[in-house]
């Protein structure tokens, strides 16, 4: 079982375009799990898209860090997971790191790349 990192821009950009991420997710990793870092969960509380994630299974890590990016990062690096993310900034250092990411494509599909 594949697991992935959701970031908040990532989970913002589904809702806005409407793009189901468990159907996404299923046809390019097969069975999978998600994990979305506590200051994450922060942002979305935020940000009022909690209802999003209520069909999604996904389980709240904590992680010591200092801020959302600083999460994935730590988390991202220390197993092999895949980051969600349509952070230009933060798939370029995930990209550095050898780490594999999915992003969105034409505003409608979950890529891997």
């Amino acid at each position: 079982m594949k697991t992935v990192i959701l970031d908040t821009s990532f989970l913002l950009a589904c809702l806005k375009f409407k793009i189901d991420i468990k159907e996404g997710l299923e046809n390019l990793l097969g069975s999978f799990e998600i994990l979305i870092p506590d200051k994450i969960m922060d942002e979305i509380e935020k940000k009022e898209i909690k209802n999003f994630l209520e069909s999604l299974n996904y389980r709240v890590v904590e992680i010591d860090a200092k801020n959302a990016d600083e999460s994935i990062k730590k988390l991202a690096l220390n197993k092999n997971y895949f980051v969600a993310t349509v952070d230009k900034k933060l798939k370029s250092y995930l990209k550095r790191k050898k780490i594999k990411t999915l992003y969105i494509r034409n505003f409608s599909k979950i890529c891997l790349e």
